[in-house]
């Protein structure tokens, strides 16, 4: 079983994509695109289905997230041209995408121009456009507030979210009972594993290893139109959702549903955001048939 944690590939233009391999050397490949704030150590801490299903996890930093270097003035559809170089050189000539959260929109991107290599398409809590103020509105106040501060005062949010990493690393119960105070029964169930809660601190830590800008720049780019139509995705989406998601609320997946001309909902019934710490195996699996 594979476990490298620290991959690093060389883009044309000199930056540096840093990866992780997880699971079979010889296994069918997915790439995995993490959420925000996220990092490729975002994962399930049991991956040993990985070897059961024979597959090897390809898991990204984003510009400007771990190991990644930044990528000024990008759009969410220049990722698929960074994951058509990615490809190309490891010689994945065939694979199957997975966007969980705020990686969502970034493999309807690869879905979109990437098509002829892929097999399958998986979105998880996936977020939706919201450079549309109907589904900003859908979303938590507090959540709401940092897409709006991003708008409008970016410096300002890159100091806001530098104190808050430093309120999670320097008080870190004090800091995980306030981000559990608005999760369903469902979330807070999960991150009461301890191997869930490090994992979730390990990936926050990566993901403001280089500071608070790589995740600002995240956010930006999500709220500028994606460079891609929806309506024009000529792939099968499956897409997996909780109806008591709080982070990425349901009216979202129902947007996407709407938009997306082909898409196979799986819907989790009192599922909150972090379904995938749960049905990970079931996902996979749906991938792999």
């Amino acid at each position: 079983m594979l476990d490298k944690m620290s991959e690093i590939h060389q883009l044309p233009d000199g930056r540096k994509l840093g990866y992780a391999v997880y699971g079979d050397p010889d296994g069918y490949p997915i790439l995995f695109f993490h959420g925000i704030p996220g990092s490729r150590l975002q994962r399930v801490p049991d991956l040993s289905f990985l070897g059961e299903m024979s597959i090897i996890l390809y898991s990204i930093d984003r510009p400007g997230i771990g190991l990644s270097s930044p990528h000024e003035n990008r759009t969410v559809i220049d990722w698929a041209h960074d994951i058509e170089h990615f490809c190309s050189v490891l010689k994945i000539s065939r694979y199957s995408v997975v966007g969980v959260s705020g990686g969502a929109p970034y493999a309807l991107a690869c879905a979109s121009m990437l098509h002829q290599h892929m097999d399958h398409v998986a979105l998880i809590s996936g977020l939706a456009p919201i450079d549309n103020s109907m589904n900003l509105r859908e979303m938590d106040p507090r959540i709401r507030i940092v897409f709006k501060i991003a708008r409008r005062h970016p410096l300002l949010l890159n100091g806001y979210l530098s104190f808050v990493y430093k309120f999670f690393k320097n008080k870190p119960t004090d800091a995980f009972n306030y981000f559990m105070s608005n999760l369903p029964e469902y979330d807070k169930r999960l991150f009461s594993t301890t191997k869930i809660a490090n994992m979730f601190e390990s990936d926050i830590a990566e993901a403001f290893k280089n500071g608070g800008e790589g995740v600002v720049n995240e956010i930006q780019t999500l709220l500028k139109p994606w460079g891609f139509e929806l309506d024009k995705i000529k792939m099968s989406v499956d897409m997996w959702h909780g109806t008591s998601d709080t982070i990425v609320p349901f009216g979202l997946f129902k947007y996407l549903v709407n938009e997306l001309p082909h898409v196979i909902p799986h819907v989790i019934k009192n599922g909150g955001h972090f379904i995938a710490l749960e049905h990970a195996p079931q996902i996979f699996g749906q991938i792999k048939k």
